[in-house]
């Protein structure tokens, strides 16, 4: 074992050279510009994106003008077969049946308009009236038109 702890060194080759060979040169390097491929995709998307937006603007664009143009063209066509003249048919209905009424007509009463009115409300100062005697009463109206009538005054 104490041999294996003994150091013994390789003698040098006799064909080598005493000095190594010089090394080439070579110059220092330079990051070249690069370009990565997530941004070639965006620009890509971007493009797309925009270009279908485009698209649908445009297609509404169209659309609405479409629209506009059939709206206009029926509003023409409707108003032309509104000029022209129909004849309407003559309309039947169920004749109407006249029955007598059960109330009786009214009676006009006079407005009392100027030299009446004065007299009549001389007369109401006169006359004594009850609430049977009123004078919108029209089943009483007969006797207070005959004693409205005896009195003198409305007769001149």
């Amino acid at each position: 074992m104490e041999k294996m702890r003994e150091f013994k060194a390789q003698p040098l080759h006799t064909g080598s050279p005493d000095c190594l060979p010089t090394r080439p040169y070579y110059p220092p390097t330079h990051p070249k510009p690069f370009a990565l491929l997530t941004n070639d995709r965006g620009e890509k998307y971007q493009r797309e994106f925009y270009e279908k937006v485009r698209k649908e603007q445009e297609y509404i664009k169209e659309t609405k003008i479409r629209e506009e143009e059939v709206r206009s063209a029926e509003e023409i066509r409707r108003l032309r077969a509104d000029l022209v003249h129909h004849a309407q048919p003559i309309r039947y209905y169920s004749p109407i049946n006249i029955q007598p009424s059960d109330k009786k007509p009214t009676r006009p009463i006079s407005p009392m308009i100027g030299e009446k009115r004065l007299k009549y409300i001389q007369m109401l100062d006169n006359y004594e009236y009850s609430s049977r005697d009123s004078l919108y009463d029209i089943d009483n109206i007969d006797d207070i038109i005959s004693n409205v009538s005896n009195l003198d005054f409305l007769n001149q």
